[in-house]
């Protein structure tokens, strides 16, 4: 028995040699997951996994000694915390949503230390390689999954679309921009509009995803738009 300024400890969660071996371990899984996320360029990235892996480990790690039903309630708010965390690399961007597979990343490192913590090391070097797995090898598989719509294997390309109209003509022209593109190799990824300076006029961007360097049917698009209504301006760039 303990006692450290009149609180007493009257057993130790695990040996301390046990402790910094599975700690280490926690680190190890956090740290591959995280390289893979970095190496994408994706935010919340090698520090973040680490520290979410082995934050999740210290945390059911002192409930060792506890009853099953406390060891799970514990597990659920470490859960749910994960969750607020993981809402906070979620970014809407136009229509569309980006973060998600990032924050996912975030909740099945959470997943590991859990695993970890409980002496299941096997399952968590499992679990690491298949979390691994699903980032690397899902994302080609999805766009093979889209680029077979159009019958397309080419690398897909991402276009923001700049227009300023009549505010009057706004719906119009977004209406008329998605009936053309309907049957081309083109998806709308998301639609961004706000009045300009100008009085009457309003900006729209474009979000748009094709397989393939599209330009030609992006401009003759544009044109017809620019022919059919009040387009002050419009143009369109290639996103990194």
């Amino acid at each position: 028995m303990i006692i450290i300024k009149n609180v007493i400890l009257t057993e130790v969660p695990m040996p301390i040699d046990i402790f910094i071996q599975r700690l280490f371990i926690a680190f190890i899984c956090g740290l591959i997951i995280g390289l893979e996320r970095q190496l994408r360029h994706k935010m919340s990235a090698v520090v973040t996994n680490v520290l979410v892996c082995m934050g999740s480990f210290l945390f059911l790690s002192f409930a060792m000694h506890d009853s099953a039903n406390e060891q799970a309630r514990l597990a659920s708010q470490v859960i749910s915390g994960i969750g607020f965390l993981g809402g906070g690399v979620i970014i809407r961007d136009g229509f569309s949503i980006r973060g998600l597979n990032t924050a996912a990343t975030l909740w099945c490192s959470a997943a590991l230390g859990l695993l970890i913590s409980q002496g299941y090391i096997n399952y968590a070097f499992v679990g690491t390689a298949f979390i691994l797995g699903a980032n690397i090898f899902l994302k080609p598989l999805a766009i093979r999954v889209e680029h077979s719509k159009y019958g397309n294997r080419d690398t897909e390309f991402n276009y923001k679309i700049k227009l300023q109209c009549n505010d009057a003509q706004e719906e119009e022209v977004i209406k008329s921009f998605r009936s053309s593109v309907e049957n081309k190799n083109i998806t709308i990824r998301g639609i961004e509009s706000r009045r300009s300076d100008e009085t009457n006029h309003m900006s729209i961007k474009i979000y748009i995803l094709t397989f393939g360097q599209n330009e030609e049917d992006i401009w003759k698009t544009l044109n017809y738009i620019h022919n059919k209504y009040d387009i002050y301006s419009y143009s369109y760039e290639l996103e990194a």
